[in-house]
């Protein structure tokens, strides 16, 4: 009972037509309910600071505040490590357990940092990646947090290209961190959904602890640190020929594998739902269906969970599709 799947289409039931194909759109959810035998997940996290000029004053300040707030949610089984980054980066921590002296050295490294220079966010995430890389111990969960103004054109791009030279095996996500009324918050959740995080405006300092009490709670209620979901459609002799022909999202989202659309959660979280939404073309129809052709299977989700303690879930469901025969009355009725 780890998850409960939704498949279906938008419309619960489809006219058979004679003259054209129909493309309809195809909905899945993946839900994450409550288990017994949940607990509080250890994560590595690092977490990337903008110390450009544009942050300086209230922004810088904010920024430092929010780690009195981000430390009280980190135990001694959890790893921090801090990279601060102008035109410049470099690495202020390496990644250390949380414990009490840990937790004060880390505040004073922050209380330390000026702001100055211009603005490199793929440089500061190039650090992160780097620590990331190089760990010889792995806490299960892995997290990179960019704390920033975002205000460094076209970074996606060169952020999405770092990522791809690092080539990380082990899953991790980007959580983004927008601070001020002037940051760049497409720039921010462009960079979140890179790395299928959630970005978070930071606008005052009574904001920081509901924001990291929802990232920080999803990380720690992680339930599975790697799940693939493949959709395809079925053959069938009724209606032959369906198939898929879009799947939403991302660019870099879905990977085509034959016949498969092929997604990747790097975290399954409990209590929350991901939804996937493609679009499914179903052939016109040249006869009148008899009523055991009626009710056809036209897709199928799979889902193969690999849970903290490397166990492996599998679970499968088709979507049903009704089909009614579109007589004469109806094309009158549709032409009204």
């Amino acid at each position: 009972n780890l998850v409960t799947m939704n498949f279906k289409l938008k419309k619960s039931s489809i006219k058979c037509s004679p003259f054209v194909d129909q493309t309809l759109p195809m909905l899945f959810s993946l839900n994450v309910g409550k288990t017994d035998t949940f607990k509080k997940v250890p994560v590595d996290l690092v977490c990337v600071i903008d110390h450009s000029g544009s942050m300086s004053g209230t922004n810088l300040e904010l920024v430092k505040n929010t780690f009195k707030y981000l430390l009280q949610y980190l135990d001694d089984k959890d790893r921090l490590s801090i990279v601060i980054f102008n035109d410049f980066a470099s690495r202020l921590t390496p990644l250390l357990r949380m414990t009490k002296e840990n937790k004060d050295k880390t505040l004073k490294e922050i209380s330390k940092i000026r702001a100055n220079g211009g603005t490199s966010i793929q440089l500061g995430m190039i650090h992160a990646l780097h620590i990331l890389k190089s760990r010889r111990y792995k806490n299960s969960i892995s997290s990179i947090f960019l704390l920033s103004d975002g205000l460094d054109c076209g970074a996606q791009g060169r952020v999405r290209k770092s990522i791809k030279h690092f080539n990380i095996k082990d899953n991790f996500t980007i959580n983004t961190f927008g601070y001020g009324s002037d940051h760049d918050p497409k720039l921010m959740t462009d960079i979140s959904d890179i790395g299928e995080g959630s970005f978070y405006f930071i606008k005052e300092l009574k904001t920081v602890d509901e924001c990291f009490v929802d990232c920080l709670g999803g990380l720690i209620s992680s339930v599975a640190k790697d799940t693939t979901i493949s959709i395809q459609a079925l053959n069938n002799q009724v209606i032959p020929g369906v198939e898929i022909t879009k799947a939403y999202g991302d660019g870099s989202m879905w990977v085509k594998e034959g016949d498969l659309y092929v997604t990747r959660i790097a975290n399954l979280i409990l209590g929350k739902e991901k939804g996937y939404v493609l679009d499914l073309k179903i052939p016109k129809v040249d006869k009148e269906l008899k009523d055991c052709e009626k009710a056809l299977k036209l897709a199928k989700a799979a889902v193969k969970i690999n849970t903290l303690d490397d166990q492996v879930y599998e679970k499968t469901v088709e979507l049903q599709v009704q089909f009614i025969n579109f007589t004469e009355d109806d094309i009158e009725e549709d032409r009204k």
